[in-house]
Parts: C-alpha cells; sequence; structure tokens
C-alpha cells in the first residue's frame, strides 16, 4: 500500500493541502490510502508506528512546523521508519531548499507555496511520480527478494540473487558486499543480516556468508571453499557438515 501523509502546522493549509490529495484520481486506487494531516511531528511520528513492512509512505512535509522538529529533522526520522519513503517539501522558504541535500533526505520533489492552482498541480505531479516508482519497487519485489542495507544516511536495496558474498568490513559495525555488479560497504550486523537473507545463503564462519548458488568447489581436507568469481574462504567446523549436506545433492558442484 502507498500510505500519504501531510505534516503542516498551519490549518487552512493543511485543510487544502488535504483536499488537494483527496480529489487525486490516483489517490482514490486502491493501492492508495491517505492516512492523515498532522499538525505537529509528534502527532505524524505516532501514527508511523502501525505501519505495515510492506507499506510505503508519501510524505508532504513542511519546513517551519514551529516544533521541537522541523520538517528536515522530521524527514531524517522518517527515513528510520521508512526507508523507501518519498519525501516531498512544501515550503515558503525556497532559500532553505539546499538543506535538503545536508540532511541526506532524497526528497520526491519541492512544492513551493505560490498560486493554489501550482501547489494543486505539483501535488497531483508528485503522487503520479511516487505511485508509479512505488508499483516499480513492489514489482520488483515481488518478482526477485530484496534487502536493504544502509550507507550513511542512505538506505539502498539489493537483490538477494545478485549478492555473492558478504563479509564483516574493514570497520566496526560494516559489512562487505559483493554482487554480480559491484563491491561496496555498509552499516550492519552480520549475523542480523544473514537472518533476513533466503535459504540459498549459509554463514560459513563469524566473518563470511556466501550465497551456495555461486559455489564452484569445496576441499574436504583444507575446508576451503572455492566460489566462481575465484575468492575462496575458510569454512567453520561448526558449518562444515550443514554445507556438505547441502552441495551433496546438487551434482554440479565439485567436493574433493
Amino acid at each position: 500500500m502507498l500510505n500519504i501523509y501531510i505534516c503542516e502546522d498551519e490549518a487552512s493549509q493543511r485543510e487544502f493541502l488535504q483536499d488537494c490529495i483527496t480529489h487525486n484520481k490516483i489517490s482514490k486506487n486502491d493501492k492508495v490510502n491517505f492516512i492523515g494531516a498532522y499538525g505537529t511531528p509528534t502527532d505524524l511520528i505516532k501514527s508511523l508506528t502501525d505501519k505495515s513492512t510492506n507499506d510505503i509512505g508519501l510524505y508532504f512535509l513542511d519546513i517551519d512546523l514551529n516544533a521541537d522538529m522541523d520538517g528536515f529533522e522530521l524527514a531524517t526520522y522518517i527515513r528510520k521508519y521508512d526507508p523507501r519513503g518519498f519525501i516531498v517539501i512544501v515550503t515558503t522558504h525556497s532559500e532553505m531548499l539546499p538543506l535538503t541535500f545536508q540532511y541526506m533526505i532524497e526528497p520526491l520533489g519541492y512544492i513551493i507555496k505560490d498560486s493554489k492552482n501550482y501547489i494543486e498541480n505539483q501535488i497531483n505531479d508528485c503522487i503520479c511520480k511516487a505511485f508509479s516508482r512505488y508499483e516499480t519497487l513492489i514489482n520488483l519485489t515481488n518478482e526477485n527478494k530484496t534487502i536493504t542495507f544502509s550507507r550513511g544516511s542512505r538506505n539502498f536495496f539489493v537483490i538477494t540473487d545478485d549478492i555473492i558474498y558478504i563479509t564483516l568490513g574493514h570497520l566496526t559495525h560494516t559489512l562487505e558486499i559483493l554482487t554480480n555488479n559491484s563491491i561496496f560497504e555498509a552499516r550492519g550486523n552480520l549475523s542480523n543480516v544473514y537472518k533476513l537473507l533466503p535459504s540459498n545463503f549459509m554463514q560459513i564462519s563469524r566473518e563470511t556468508i556466501i550465497n551456495l548458488d555461486f559455489i564452484e568447489k569445496v576441499d574436504t581436507n583444507t575446508h576451503i571453499v572455492t566460489l566462481r568469481n575465484g575468492d575462496s574462504f575458510c569454512i567453520s567446523h561448526r558449518s562444515f557438515k550443514s554445507l556438505i549436506i547441502y552441495l551433496s545433492k546438487r551434482d554440479a558442484i565439485v567436493i574433493k
């Protein structure tokens, strides 16, 4: 479900934004749900605690909310609950828009409070973009399992079938992920990530998780597994027996 939220402290502006959204044709789609228009960041945040893990939000946020938290800080907070969400900044303060790069919130768009016709057109455009991207993301997720990684304040998605292996990074609480197309570092805990991966992955040691579909051969004397890209890893004694049982059912794997 694509859930739509508003956070605007001025009641008249809040009502106008809500009217624009609820009269939008896409908002009437059964995949879209208008959750509510909130006057404070606290009220919006409370509503996020009920969010399903499969839901994605579209957030229209004012910058100056006359609260302890401004729109940029609220957007940063939202990212913790909804890393895939779409954020739209709605404001009279155009000079503050460059701060979106400082906070690295990756907004879908900016709406400057101008004429009502302009604002309504911009809202319609943002809803259209968000819904299109939402459907693309959901289709991708349905066809290929994805996993989310964090790097800095940014979150990004990787198709699990593309992952060759994951190892501990050079810095504390970092991981190194090798895929078919790239290698990168991200924040994370190896054991926690392993719990999110499908059954074709195995944690073969305290330092490494491998995609079993990429195994080329296993040496039973040295307890070393070699992957199709040429990289090799030692297998812990605890994991070795489980790995051999799994691989014995797959004729393409060389076990020596």
